[in-house]
């Protein structure tokens, strides 16, 4: 029991942490376009 438990947990910071980085890199990306924009 106690290892299924784990083992979703783990799978959910996988999935936590893959939206994080994409939030960063998209958030990364905007600022790119912002920057180009404003020159």
């Amino acid at each position: 029991m106690f290892n299924r438990i784990r083992i979703s947990t783990t799978l959910f910071l996988i999935l936590i942490l893959c939206g994080v980085l994409q939030i960063a890199v998209m958030a990364c990306h905007f600022g790119h376009f912002a920057m180009v924009f404003r020159v």
